[in-house]
């Protein structure tokens, strides 16, 4: 999903996000690396989630600006409120401390 929101004061904040409700490995996520640099806009802010991903795919991915959150299970109709839950809060953490090494920084 490609999508993008105005930020009063500060510009339009465009997103990348993709959900995998799998294992992901390199292969997997060599595909994103690619959809996200064919964007004809590209995002700021890049967001793989994954019911689980290989260390060295993680690695990879974040080294490319990636942030990654791993559900820890596939996600079904019976987990699916919990699942997003944990990816809210992964995201909240992230993106916070992001945000403080951004200001840190400053």
């Amino acid at each position: 999903v490609w999508a993008w929101k105005d930020l009063p004061g500060h510009g339009r904040l465009h997103v990348y996000v993709s959900c995998k409700n799998a294992r992901v490995e390199k292969d997997g996520v060599d595909k994103e690396i690619g959809r996200a640099l064919r964007l004809i806009k590209k995002p700021e802010v890049k967001i793989l989630v994954a019911s689980s991903i290989s260390s060295s795919a993680k690695k990879i991915a974040e080294s490319k600006g990636f942030l990654v959150v791993e559900v820890g299970e596939n996600v079904t109709e019976s987990n699916v409120e919990k699942a997003c839950e944990r990816v809210r809060r992964e995201l909240r953490e992230k993106l916070s401390k992001a945000l403080a090494e951004l200001s840190a920084s400053s």
